[in-house]
C-alpha cells in the first residue's frame, strides 16, 4: 500500500513539476499553453493545493520545524498564490523536485546508453550533419523544391532517418549528392543505434550477474571514483582470477 501511496505521489510531483517546465518555457518563447482560460486558472490552483499538502506534509514530520522553515524558504515562496513575482520560485521548486524524482534515474541511464560504444559522438555528430545538411539543401535548392531553411533540415532529418516522405525533394546535382551522402550516414546511425541498444542490454545483464555472484564480496571496494571502462576491466580481472582458483 506504501509503495502504492509513493508511486502515486511520483508520477503527480513529476506532472506538475513537467507542465510547470513546460509552461515556463512556452511562456518564455511568446506563446501561452492555455491562454487564461478556465482550464488554465484549474491547473493553476492543482499546482498551488498540490506543493502547498506537499510542503505542510513535510513540515508536520519534520523534527526540527525551524531548521525546515530555514533550509526550505523557496518552497515556502512557491505556495504564495496568485503571485507572478513569486511564480519563479514555483519554477525553481519544480526544478527540484524533478531532480530528486526517477527522472533523474531515466536521465543517468539515459547517459549510460549514449556512452556505449562511443555512441554519444556518433549521435552528436549525426545531429550536428542533420543541420549543417539542412543548411546545405536549403542553399543549393532555395527557390527550386525547397523555400525555407526549416525545408531543409526537415528534409535533411527525414532523410537522415531513412524515412523519406518525399514532400520535399532535392533536383539539383549538389542537392542530391547532398541527400546521397545523408543517406549514408543515417543508414550507419540506425545499424550504430541497433549495435548499441544490443551491447547495452547485454553489459547491464552482465552487471547483474556479476552482482549476484561476487557483489556481497566486494561491497567494501570503494569504486566510485573509476570510470565505467575501468570498472569493467576490474570485473573481468575479478573473474580471471576466481577461474583460475577453480
Amino acid at each position: 500500500m506504501k509503495k502504492r501511496i509513493n508511486m502515486i505521489y511520483e508520477v503527480t510531483i513529476n506532472i506538475v513539476a513537467g507542465f510547470i517546465v513546460l509552461n515556463t518555457v512556452v511562456r518564455f518563447l511568446g506563446y501561452e499553453l492555455f491562454r487564461h482560460t478556465k482550464i488554465y486558472r484549474f491547473i493553476e490552483l492543482m499546482i498551488y493545493f498540490i506543493f502547498t499538502v506537499e510542503y505542510v506534509y513535510r513540515l508536520i514530520i519534520a523534527k526540527d520545524k525551524k531548521a525546515f522553515i530555514k533550509n526550505n524558504i523557496f518552497d515556502l515562496l512557491a505556495i504564495i498564490p496568485f503571485s507572478s513575482v513569486f511564480r519563479i520560485f514555483r519554477i525553481i521548486r519544480a526544478i527540484k523536485l524533478i531532480k530528486k524524482s526517477k527522472i533523474k534515474k531515466i536521465g543517468i541511464r539515459i547517459k549510460q546508453f549514449i556512452n556505449t560504444n562511443s555512441f554519444s559522438y556518433v549521435l552528436y555528430g549525426t545531429l550536428t550533419l542533420v543541420f549543417v545538411g539542412g543548411y546545405t539543401l536549403y542553399r543549393f535548392e532555395e527557390g527550386k523544391s525547397i523555400h525555407s531553411l526549416w525545408d531543409g533540415i526537415w528534409t535533411a532529418f527525414v532523410t537522415i532517418t531513412t524515412v523519406g516522405y518525399g514532400d520535399y525533394a532535392p533536383v539539383t546535382v549538389w542537392g542530391r549528392i547532398t541527400a546521397m551522402i545523408l543517406m549514408l550516414v543515417g543508414i550507419g546511425f540506425l545499424g550504430m543505434l541497433t549495435g548499441t541498444i544490443s551491447t547495452y542490454f547485454i553489459n547491464k545483464r552482465k552487471s547483474q550477474l556479476w552482482e549476484e555472484n561476487y557483489g556481497d564480496e566486494y561491497k567494501t571496494v570503494d569504486l566510485s571514483e573509476f570510470t565505467e571502462v575501468e570498472i569493467k576491466e576490474i570485473k573481468n580481472f575479478i573473474e580471471f582470477m576466481r577461474s583460475r582458483k577453480k
